[in-house]
């Protein structure tokens, strides 16, 4: 009997044991297999908001470089004119006589502006030196976080008598763009910045990857009209250097992306970017200036709110 006890006894023992085996391996299973799952999910997560990122920055190049644009032709910009030289009066709807005097030699003049985006950086002294060295004007679209940590530049960029606009506080399109009030909400950071320096706002305005861009959640247009309502244009482009992607451009690329395409407007904005990230940019800058001031009929200025604006969106 004691021999057929121990037997019975070493048998339960072992289906206990097995049995606490079981429940062990469920226990770790239901507790520790979701969390182990939920961080792998975490990094997984992580990896595609990445590849995303760089995606974006690929599509926000290719629309840098081969933007859907509103073309600024010279002959658009000149007025209606009649054989008896009577200027179209939109207010009448018809041809009314003015004092008008039109120099169409001046009207084919190829009018070019040279805009920096993302400044103020380590780079826009050198920059600034070179427009003064050919003494040329340029725009400035600067970014609000950076104009406040070199407000000197800023200043510097006004002292010059270059252009002055606003490129966003944060640069961060997720956040600006996430919806109306974000915008606005960076807009007026951006405006309060640059007026803490300079003592003025800024009309001139440039979205960050051009009113064009792939990320927005709201209407561009809504975001348009909010700022003709705050007496802000916005100015796209019409022709890209190409340094906006991740990588660095040659300086042959990049002088060859500015200038190639300017003969096909009657007005010209280029991108450009002043980043410590671009340095190819600051030495391609003078064979830019000087092969745009060969051309024939062609001037280099800066943008003003009588600057025929480049729009991407309609």
């Amino acid at each position: 009997m004691n021999e057929g006890s121990n037997q019975s006894a070493s048998k339960r023992k072992k289906r206990v044991n097995r049995l606490k085996k079981t429940i062990i391996s469920l226990a770790f299973a239901l507790i520790f297999l979701p969390i182990f799952t939920s961080i792998y999910l975490i990094f997984k997560v992580s990896d595609l908001n990445k590849t995303i990122g760089q995606m974006q920055e690929k599509v926000d190049e290719l629309y840098a470089v081969y933007p859907v644009i509103e073309r600024a032709k010279a002959v658009s910009e000149a007025p209606i004119i009649n054989s008896e030289n009577e200027v179209y009066d939109d207010s009448s709807a018809g041809f009314k006589t003015v004092e008008y005097s039109y120099d169409q030699a001046a009207e084919k003049t190829h009018k070019v502006y040279l805009t920096f985006d993302d400044g103020p950086s380590p780079f826009t002294d050198e920059i600034l030196d070179i427009l003064d060295e050919y003494d040329v004007e340029a725009t400035f679209f600067v970014v609000g976080s950076n104009c406040e940590k070199y407000p000197d530049m800023v200043k510097d960029i006004v002292d010059r008598g270059h252009s002055l606009g606003m490129h966003s506080y944060s640069h961060k399109y997720n956040e600006i763009y996430s919806d109306m009030e974000s915008f606005v909400a960076d807009f007026e950071k951006v405006d309060k910045a640059i007026y803490d320096i300079c003592g003025f706002h800024s009309g001139l305005y440039r979205f960050p990857g051009g009113s064009s861009n792939t990320v927005n959640s709201v209407n561009m247009k809504d975001l348009a009209t909010y700022l003709r309502g705050r007496d802000v244009e916005y100015y796209d482009w019409n022709i890209s250097s190409g340094d906006g992607g991740s990588g660095v451009l040659s300086v042959e690329r990049l002088v060859k992306n500015s200038v190639s395409d300017i003969e096909e407007y009657g007005s010209s904005i280029i991108l450009l970017h002043d980043s410590y990230e671009k340095p190819s940019t600051v030495e391609a800058l003078p064979q830019m200036i000087e092969k745009i001031l060969a051309m024939d009929d062609t001037e280099i200025l800066p943008i003003t709110a009588e600057t025929v604006a480049v729009h991407h969106i309609k």
